[in-house]
């Protein structure tokens, strides 16, 4: 799966994204594609996935639009054919009810043949993730995930991750137990997915009204035994990050929590992780660090005892043309070796009616890494609110739920392609027409 936050990236991740259930054919024209059947607002782009560039039958993605439908959710499956052009599969709703915010997290795995969608706002608010299947050339939905040992109203699938060989989902409850959090990992047991465990912190923070959030955005190694997992409301808002390693089908968390160095008190750290492939190295993103100009923070480990270590911190120098702030940090992706960090930046106003930009990073860990030219908005709007890279850093995808500037705005994403140093967008707006 391509490293993404909410994502989660992966994936992750703020506004909510869904998934689907009744098939409607879209079209690409002009290299655009755009999914039938939405009008009004539907918030597309609030959070993206995309399988691998290798994926047998060529690369899927997923969009979500929480905001479809008076907030019931929705979520589109396109694929990119052989010119290039990114083509509605299916779209998706599963006939929720209004405020069900299905699909304000998606997640799919690297060959693109498994996808989950988070319904958090489902059974009043209890929350749910969908899983899908691609079989006999459309999706079809598996089956509904739903934790055990749920505590209060948690809001299961305020974010959820599936690894990149599709072996485990993590779907994320950040308000379990009172606003402290979990997250329930599910794996193939035969025919069927059932939960391994439930990972909850032992050593956040709850700080006057604000919690933990624990849960909040997720994104795991390649077999999923390893794990990140943000919590941006930890300690009055400074956030933390925690890692958790599986041996053995034994859950565990990795030391203690992950918290990055400098920084102002109210941080949101792990709004947004993203983790390589082999769980040695991650990105926390900070978006309202430094009074909202924000920030992330590269961390990796030496060995698989070794604790994790603060590498680099990121933090360009943005200020918005207008009173709203940048966010740098709101979404976050890495890919698969780490040679290429990606940071949203959602709030920037870039230029007139022009609102988001995304910053990449190219180097290693035990390196450095040197700042790519900057992709700003236009045509896609509040660009960069969420974000997934392909594992050979050669793609990027942004989510840009702005688009187009002003009301109603439908949503959208757009997709890149690595040249030399530079993103160069491939058609136009990704997005299901209304």
């Amino acid at each position: 799966m391509m490293k993404t936050i909410a994502n989660s990236l992966a994936v992750s991740s703020g506004r909510p994204l869904a998934i689907l259930s009744t098939a409607v054919l879209g079209l690409a024209l002009s290299g655009e594609a755009f999914a039938a059947g939405a009008g009004g607002v539907t918030g597309q782009g609030s959070s993206v996935s995309f399988s691998d560039v290798s994926s047998p039958g060529g690369m899927r993605m997923i969009i979500g639009a929480e905001e479809n439908n008076d907030w019931a959710g929705a979520a589109v499956f396109f694929k990119r054919n052989d010119k290039g052009a990114w083509v509605q599969v299916k779209k998706v709703t599963e006939d929720l009810p209004v405020s069900t915010q299905f699909g304000k997290s998606v997640s799919m795995s690297g060959k693109g043949t498994l996808a989950v969608v988070g319904a958090p706002h489902a059974s009043s608010n209890a929350g749910a993730a969908y899983l899908y299947k691609f079989s006999d050339n459309t999706w079809q939905r598996v089956t509904i995930l739903t934790g055990k040992n749920v505590k209060g109203t948690a809001q299961q699938g305020e974010s959820v991750f599936i690894s990149y060989d599709g072996s485990t989902v993590f779907v994320g409850g950040k308000d379990d137990n009172d606003g402290i959090g979990a997250v329930w990992v599910y794996t193939l047991s035969g025919s069927e997915w059932k939960q391994q465990t439930k990972l909850v912190p032992k050593d956040a923070v709850v700080s006057g009204y604000d919690r933990p959030s624990f849960g909040y955005s997720i994104s795991s190694s390649d077999t999923g035994d390893w794990v990140v997992i943000g919590g941006p409301g930890d300690n009055g808002g400074i956030g933390a990050a925690w890692v958790f390693q599986r041996k053995n089908g034994t859950w565990s968390q990795f030391g203690n929590k992950i918290v990055a160095s400098g920084g102002t008190d109210y941080q949101g750290q792990g709004r947004s992780v993203a983790m390589n492939n082999t769980g040695k190295v991650f990105v926390v993103g900070a978006p309202y660090d430094n009074s909202g100009k924000g920030s992330a923070t590269l961390f990796v480990r030496e060995s698989t005892t070794a604790p994790f270590s603060e590498k680099k911190r990121f933090q360009p120098n943005s200020v918005s043309q207008d009173y709203e702030v940048p966010n740098f940090g709101y979404s976050v992706a890495i890919s698969a070796r780490a040679g290429m960090i990606v940071v949203g930046e959602p709030g920037t106003l870039v230029s007139t009616g022009n609102r988001g930009q995304v910053f990449s990073y190219s180097g290693q860990p035990d390196k450095d890494y040197t700042a790519n030219p900057v992709v700003k908005a236009n045509p896609c709007q509040v660009l960069g609110e969420s974000v997934a890279v392909s594992q050979s850093a050669d793609f990027l995808l942004a989510g840009a739920p702005g688009t187009p500037p002003g009301e109603p705005s439908r949503g959208g994403a757009c997709f890149y392609s690595k040249d030399g140093n530079k993103w160069t967008i491939q058609g136009g707006v990704i997005a299901y027409k209304p």
